[in-house]
């Protein structure tokens, strides 16, 4: 059971980012200041991750 209204609800999940969170932001300038490059947000994959590495084959997902 859900406290709030279907459109309350509704606005509430709209709010709610799914790229270029604080934390996806964090872990990229980190990855840039060690010199590496990458893609973001590669839809073409499985489970959209936020960050892929692709000279490296490798892909990150930032839960925060």
């Amino acid at each position: 059971m859900d406290i709030y209204s279907a459109e309350k609800r509704s606005a509430i999940m709209r709010a709610v980012r799914t790229e270029g969170t604080r934390p996806e932001t964090v872990v990229r300038c980190g990855l840039h200041r060690l010199g590496f490059r990458f893609a973001r947000s590669h839809k073409g994959l499985p489970g959209k991750p936020d960050v892929v590495l692709p000279a490296r084959r490798a892909v990150v997902f930032v839960h925060g």
